[in-house]
């Protein structure tokens, strides 16, 4: 086989790179054994849900609103509250009842504020995910080659004959010895 990148052979049909210049042929294999097929290589990819998203702002928006409203529906309850403290002389029912309405509009004010002026409005992206991992025909390794085995040197390489380089100090006494 031959990379289809350099044209250098490759040695082997096993290759999983070319050798010259690194490109992956083990999906060049796939597409070889399957007669150039793309789609069985990696499985179409499921679209993003229908739901649409929601950005953070809108939910904040929301939140503070559903408060608002709420605190809008209690409101009779504590105004009755507020009506009975009055007439049983009670002065911590009618300060309680006034605050807790007034707490919760003002709160629910305040989140809605808080999201209209910090909260992203644009909606976090949806990643495609394929609908079956994508697997093939071949064994995981962290790099490549790995499946092959490590060369072993019989040999012991002879360095005795390697010029080593000079010491500093040795040109250092040599000037000290000429003069």
């Amino acid at each position: 086989m031959f990379c289809p990148k350099c044209s250098a052979p490759t040695g082997a049909d096993t290759a999983r790179y070319c050798r010259s210049c690194g490109f992956k042929l083990d999906i060049v294999a796939l597409l070889m054994d399957r007669n150039g097929e793309l789609e069985s290589i990696a499985p179409a990819t499921t679209p993003p849900p229908s739901a649409t998203t929601v950005s953070p702002r809108e939910k904040g928006l929301r939140f503070g609103g559903k408060m608002l409203f709420f605190s809008i529906l209690t409101f009779p309850f504590f105004f009755l509250l507020y009506l009975y403290g009055l007439e049983t002389n009670s002065y911590r029912i009618p300060i309680l009842a006034s605050l807790i309405p007034v707490i919760l509009v003002f709160l629910s004010v305040l989140r809605m504020l808080y999201a209209w002026l910090f909260q992203d409005p644009i909606p976090a992206a949806l990643v495609a995910m394929p609908s079956t991992p994508i697997t093939a025909n071949r064994t995981a390794a962290a790099l490549p080659g790995a499946d092959q085995p490590p060369v072993v040197l019989t040999e012991v390489p002879n360095t005795s004959n390697v010029n080593q380089p000079s010491s500093v100090t040795e040109q250092t006494t040599n000037l000290l010895g000429r003069q």
